[in-house]
C-alpha cells in the first residue's frame, strides 16, 4: 500500500489520491467508515476494514490513548494493588457505551442510518436535535469513529431516551413491554399499535375535506336562498320562510363543519403520533378522537329529541284540529 496514494470511494464517488495521514485522520473524525471503499490504484477496491492495517492499528491505539484519562479525572487515590493491565482493561469496557446522563461529545461525527439511507457526518448537537424532533427513534442505528459496529441511539445516548421497561403477562398469556421514563411518562408504542392507528389517517382526511367542501357549497345556497329566495322564481315561497330556511340551513351547515374541524385535529395528531411514536402522543390523539365521538353523540342527541319533539307537536296539532272539526 502505497503512503501517498489512497483513493476514497462511496455510493459512487471517489475522493483522492489521499495521504495515509489524511485518510486516518477522516477516520478518527468518523468522515471514513467500514462502509468506504478504499484502494491504492483507483482500480482495485477493498472495504476500509480490510485495507492494509488502518481500522485495526486504530482499534489498538484506542484503548491506549482513553486509558489516561481515570489517572487524570478521578479524585479516588490508586489502590497499590492495581496493576497497569487492570488499569488499561477499565478503560476499554467505558468506550462501548456513554455514561448515563453524560453529555456527548462536541467534536464527535455521527452517522445516523434515516428514511433507509445513511445521514451524516452530524456533530452531537445535530443528532440531539434530530432526537427531540422525531427524527431519530430509539432504535435507530447510529454509528460513531471508535465504534465496531451500528448500534441503537437508545444505546450510544440512553439519557435522551432513559426508560425503564417491564415486561408484564395479561391474562391471556401474551408479554406486553410497559416502558416508562425516568421522568414518569410513557415511552415508546408498540409498532402494530401505531399501525392500527396511521390506517384511519387517509380516511379521516377524506371525510373531513370532502365534508368541508361540501358544507361550503351548502353555505353559499343558503345565504343564497336568504338574499334573493323571495324574488327568486326558482325559490317556492317567499317572505320570512326563505330566511328561516336559509337560517337552519346555515346551523346545519356549521354542525358539520365543526365536525370536520374535529376530524383534521384527529388526522394532525396522527401525524405527529408517527413522528414522535410515544405513548404521549398516542394519549393525544386518542383524546381528539374521544372528543369528535363525543361532539357527534351530542349532535345526534339533540337532533333526535327536536325530531321526537316535532313529530309529537304534529301529532298534537293533528288531534287537536280533528276535535274541533268534529
Amino acid at each position: 500500500m502505497s503512503d501517498d496514494r489512497i483513493y476514497v470511494r462511496f455510493k459512487g464517488k471517489t475522493l483522492g489520491p489521499l495521504t495515509d495521514t489524511k485518510v486516518r485522520e477522516l477516520i478518527r473524525r468518523g468522515q471514513i467508515t467500514r462502509m468506504h471503499e478504499l484502494s491504492s490504484d483507483g482500480l482495485a477496491w477493498q472495504r476500509a476494514e480490510a485495507f492494509g492495517d488502518i481500522f485495526q492499528k486504530r482499534n489498538q491505539d484506542q484503548p491506549q490513548a482513553v486509558a489516561t484519562v481515570p489517572a487524570t479525572t478521578s479524585s479516588a487515590p490508586s489502590r497499590g494493588t492495581s496493576t497497569p493491565q487492570n488499569a488499561t482493561a477499565q478503560p476499554s469496557s467505558t468506550t462501548s457505551a456513554p455514561i448515563p446522563g453524560q453529555m456527548p461529545e462536541d467534536g464527535v461525527q455521527w452517522y445516523a442510518h434515516v428514511n433507509g439511507d445513511n445521514q451524516g457526518p452530524i456533530n452531537s448537537q445535530t443528532l440531539v436535535q434530530w432526537i427531540s424532533t422525531g427524527d431519530v427513534h430509539r432504535d435507530t442505528l447510529v454509528w460513531r469513529a471508535g465504534y465496531d459496529d451500528w448500534r441503537p441511539a437508545s444505546v450510544c445516548m440512553p439519557e435522551r431516551f432513559a426508560p425503564t421497561t417491564a415486561a408484564v403477562t395479561e391474562p391471556d398469556g401474551n408479554s406486553v413491554a410497559q416502558s416508562v421514563s425516568s421522568g414518569g411518562t410513557t415511552s415508546s408504542v408498540p409498532a402494530d399499535v401505531c399501525e392500527q392507528f396511521l390506517r384511519h389517517r387517509p380516511w379521516v382526511l377524506m371525510l373531513s375535506i370532502f365534508t368541508l367542501v361540501g358544507s361550503g357549497f351548502a353555505v353559499l345556497y343558503f345565504v343564497t336562498a336568504m338574499v334573493v329566495g323571495a324574488d327568486a322564481k326558482w325559490f317556492p315561497r317567499g317572505g320570512s320562510y326563505s330566511v328561516i330556511y336559509g337560517l337552519s340551513g346555515l346551523v346545519n351547515c356549521g354542525v358539520f363543519i365543526a365536525g370536520a374541524i374535529l376530524l383534521l385535529n384527529y388526522a394532525t395528531s396522527l401525524k405527529t403520533l408517527n413522528r414522535q411514536r410515544n405513548m404521549v402522543h398516542l394519549g393525544l390523539a386518542i383524546q381528539k378522537l374521544y372528543t369528535f365521538w363525543r361532539y357527534s353523540a351530542t349532535v345526534f342527541i339533540v337532533f333526535l329529541v327536536l325530531f321526537v319533539g316535532t313529530a309529537v307537536l304534529i301529532l298534537v296539532m293533528a288531534a287537536a284540529a280533528s276535535n274541533a272539526v268534529n
